[in-house]
């Protein structure tokens, strides 16, 4: 009897019926041999050559967004299992093995770090010497991107905890600001309250959200530590706790007051729970800023380690008349930025409050300070409740396609403002504005420029230097009212040449909340899209009705599947002349033994179990298998029985 023998994987392997695969689709590996890689190659006798990219936009072609992949390992072994060749890709992704004869078939196999994961396709080739095609797509989940993704985003309502409980607190949209879809709820009021910080995992498909002190909106069940998380299912979204920081004795400072709707819960606002939250791209750490200590919390997610969560303390600028107050952050190329506000709250001088960004290396824990201004108008003040003189903190930083940096001032009035129950603000001043890269000089803009880019409202008398770079900031049924809408915070698709911000009055209509997208080269006014209109309760009106944002995917396309070949010499190892199996019949079952997908070998032994031939809901339309859920392959072929496959006369 012939050895019958499937390829192993990974983290992702095939077994027989009864056994199961538990599919955690991590990363994604795709092949490609075709000269549109690399056009008119030059085949070099005795040489074996390709390209490894970074297919970001996950679609199997080579082209100009994807990135060469630095260090991954190639190897050659001979039919006896020798190797013959090493090397790896170099900056370019190019690998070249050499001294090889030509005629001679090898195995060809790719390595690299433990954070790519094969799944869903062979990662070992056969190769005739010469040959300078041997391409090889790899793709990072966490790096998926597409045009138009959905804008998830925290929205603040009134009401007490008992009112409104199932209205939707955390919406998306399309980043088009297109009707199509409308507004989604992600998580309701009862699920989480008020939360301002926003990020979204793309491996897990869970938007985290986090706990934060704005009067009139009460917390959620978590209270002042809660960090929630929404994970997309197949039914919608599902919201609960993803974790307490107090259960793990982060001091996040003691609340005067819960009662949102008492004046002294707004005085709160900015010095005690938390700030922004920022992921890393690797998605392995979650950063959170603590208003009270002015720290930042790093909390392990990759696995999940709350019990070796970091407290780092951001540096002090020796504020003038005032304290600091640590909000804003980014993480953007590996470095995380800090926003820091110095009050005035003692001295009550405008000039005293100074915004600054700190450069956060989390290798070599040191922070380095690129910028600051004394831009920012007013003071923090908590008297009298119902003041709506501007009182500016940082509370955004955004990185624009062209290199420069945004920063996002939210007028603390639209957070701590109080008169009565239900108080209705009737104007508050933030700013959105540009700061220049000038080889490396981080400079503000300057009546509307910012070095070789100028914006559209040049000379308008509002911004730095008697201009603003974004012009379009205002309420357009009467700009000399509100000159200025940017409630706080900011979103950069890359590749857009485009800014999400949040404002109120985003059109005619008084007392609404929505977005605008601006050029980030020349702050031209790209589009408009309206969340709520004309109403103060339970939305804010004109009281900063929004929190922090980010983009939202769809998970990628998942795909199960493998090889299956004759093993000659019994060893588990595919050897160059051991050819795969085709027409072999392969039956996908659910966990609940419910077949959703079928499929046969190819001519190669590949099968694949994808969107192209998975029904899950026995509906008749195909759709990919759910992230996270467990599969069982099976080899359903009426010519394999007893562990035993008939075939052509053969027994295997």
């Amino acid at each position: 009897m012939r050895e019958l023998n499937y390829f192993n994987k990974v983290k992702s392997r095939i077994y027989f019926i009864n056994d199961f695969i538990k599919f955690l689709f991590l990363f994604s590996l795709i092949f490609y041999s075709i000269d549109d890689f690399y056009a008119q190659c030059q085949v070099n006798s005795g040489q074996v050559s390709g390209y490894v990219k970074n297919d970001i936009n996950f679609d199997g072609v080579m082209d100009s967004g994807d990135l060469p992949l630095e260090g991954i390992g190639i190897t050659l072994f001979d039919s006896h299992q020798h190797i013959v060749a090493q090397t790896q890709t170099g900056n370019d992704g190019n690998f070249v093995l050499s001294g090889l004869t030509d005629g001679s078939t090898y195995r060809l196999e790719y390595s690299y770090d433990d954070y790519f994961v094969v799944s869903g396709f062979k990662d070992t080739r056969f190769v005739t010497a010469p040959v300078c095609d041997v391409n090889l797509l790899l793709h990072k989940p966490v790096m998926y991107v597409y045009d138009n993704p959905d804008v998830g985003m925290p929205m603040f309502l009134q009401g007490k905890t008992n009112q409104f409980t199932t209205s939707g607190v955390v919406l998306s949209y399309k980043s088009n600001f297109t009707n199509t879809g409308g507004i989604s709820k992600i998580a309701q009021k009862s699920d989480v309250g008020s939360v301002w910080g926003m990020a979204f995992m793309k491996t897990t498909q869970q938007v985290l959200t986090s706990a934060f002190v704005k009067q009139y909106a009460y917390l959620g069940p978590g209270g002042l530590g809660a960090i929630y998380a929404s994970q997309r299912t197949v039914n919608g979204w599902e919201t609960s706790e993803f974790m307490d920081l107090l259960d793990y004795g982060i001091d996040l400072g003691n609340m005067t007051t819960t009662d949102a709707q008492e004046c002294e819960y707004g005085a709160q606002v900015g010095k005690i729970g938390l700030g922004a939250i920022a992921l890393t791209d690797d998605e392995k750490f979650l950063y959170a800023v603590n208003m009270y200590k002015n720290e930042l919390i790093k909390i392990p997610t990759d696995p999940a380690d709350f019990d070796n969560i970091e407290e780092i303390p951001v540096p002090n600028p020796q504020c003038s008349g005032g304290s600091m107050h640590t909000f804003a952050l980014k993480y953007y190329h590996d470095k995380l930025y800090v926003g820091v506000t110095c009050g005035a709250e003692v001295s009550k001088d405008s000039m005293d409050n100074v915004a600054y960004v700190y450069e956060y290396n989390p290798i070599s824990n040191n922070f380095q300070e690129i910028f600051s201004t004394d831009y920012p108008k007013g003071y923090l003040h908590d008297e009298p409740t119902f003041d709506v003189k501007t009182q500016h903190w940082i509370t955004d930083i955004e990185f624009t396609d062209e290199g420069n940096m945004i920063i996002v001032l939210n007028d603390r009035t639209g957070q701590r403002y109080c008169f009565g129950p239900s108080g209705r603000l009737d104007t508050q001043n933030g700013d959105i504005l540009l700061v220049w890269n000038d080889n490396g000089t981080w400079r503000l803009e300057n009546n509307g420029k910012a070095g070789i880019y100028t914006g559209s409202g040049v000379g308008d008398g509002e911004g730095p230097g008697g201009g603003e770079f974004f012009g379009y900031d205002y309420w357009p049924s009467n700009p000399a009212l509100h000159p200025e809408t940017v409630t706080g915070s900011a979103l950069i698709l890359e590749g857009t040449g485009e800014v999400i911000v949040p404002v109120y009055d985003p059109e005619t209509k008084a007392y609404s909340g929505g977005v605008k997208r601006f050029n980030t080269s020349n702050g031209a006014l790209n589009s408009v899209f309206s969340i709520y209109t004309h109403t103060t309760f339970p939305q804010m009106g004109k009281a900063s009705g929004f929190g922090d944002l980010d983009a939202i995917y769809d998970p990628l396309p998942l795909e199960i599947g493998d090889y299956v070949w004759f093993d000659a010499d019994k060893d588990g190892v595919q050897d160059p002349g051991e050819s795969g199996i085709s027409g072999l019949d392969i039956s996908l079952y659910d966990e609940n033994c419910n077949k959703v997908g079928v499929t046969k070998t190819d001519t190669n032994g590949y099968y694949r179990v994808n969107r192209n031939n998975v029904d899950l809901n026995n509906d008749g339309n195909f759709e990919s298998p759910d992230i996270l859920k467990t599969y069982y392959v099976v080899i359903e072929d009426n010519r394999f029985s007893n562990d035993e496959l008939l075939l052509n006369g053969d027994t295997y």
